[in-house]
């Protein structure tokens, strides 16, 4: 009863969605720990030899908006992740690999994020003393949005690729009406991020590495509209659901 209580309190962050995953699964609990090994390697390579005076605190101090941005990002993927299984419980041996790839590129992805987060914190900020996007010089920010957008590109393709396989099995689900709307919105949400990035890769390997950083500015907006339109046509359908069930 207890596990079944803090189950349904989980649940209530996704109220409309009726999970079909079931307990913590291995693949679940190893995805969990390639996200904390991802966490990790944001703080891996500060200083590991110790602190040895107030200069070296002060300096590792100074990178917690580095590590804020990453993390921020580490744990926006994480919850898209956790939805899909919870939302599905499917785990095939499809499933399994895409997991796998998508693990893969989000521990490589870790390096342009880290680097990137870097750049933009010494460049417009006073915090940092170390390299800054000018110093770097121009080709090499375009090699570093063209691997930046890669990555964050390939991230969202493989949960997009994912939450396709379950819409595809939305009969086999027994999704209903309300369920059927948050699943295409999840669709769109990350086609959303295929196609920013996409457009970002294509403004750097046009030889437009700041357009190609200030795209990723739309991301908000775009979900942000996204995201009203899906949750207005979930709450109507949740609404004619709840009349059925009052009135059937």
């Amino acid at each position: 009863m207890l596990r079944q209580h803090l189950f349904d309190r989980a649940q209530r962050g996704d109220a409309l969605f009726r999970w079909r995953g079931g307990e913590v699964s291995r693949l679940e609990s190893l995805t969990d720990g390639v996200f904390a090994l991802a966490m990790t390697l944001l703080v891996v390579p500060f200083e590991v030899r110790g602190v040895e005076s107030f200069a070296q605190f002060e300096a590792i101090l100074l990178r917690a908006p580095v590590m804020a941005l990453c993390v921020a990002f580490i744990i926006m993927v994480w919850q898209s992740h956790f939805l899909f299984h919870r939302r599905y419980g499917l785990e095939d041996g499809v499933t399994v690999w895409l997991n796998a790839a998508f693990l893969f590129v989000l521990l490589l992805g870790i390096y342009p994020l880290k680097l990137l987060a870097t750049l933009l914190v010494n460049s417009f900020t006073d915090l940092g003393d170390g390299l800054s996007l000018r110093e770097l010089g121009h080709e090499n920010v375009i090699w570093l949005m063209q691997a930046y957008g890669v990555g964050f590109g390939l991230i969202y393709l493989c949960l997009f690729v994912m939450t396709l396989r379950a819409w595809r099995r939305r009969d086999v689900f027994e999704l209903d009406a309300v369920e059927r709307v948050l699943s295409r919105g999840e669709l769109a949400s990350h086609g959303v991020m295929i196609a920013v990035s996409s457009l970002s890769i294509g403004l750097a390997s046009a030889g437009l590495p700041g357009p190609a950083g200030l795209s990723y500015i739309a991301i908000g907006p775009m979900q942000g509209v996204l995201g009203w339109q899906i949750g207005r046509r979930a709450t109507a359908q949740a609404a004619v659901r709840d009349s059925r069930v009052e009135n059937p």
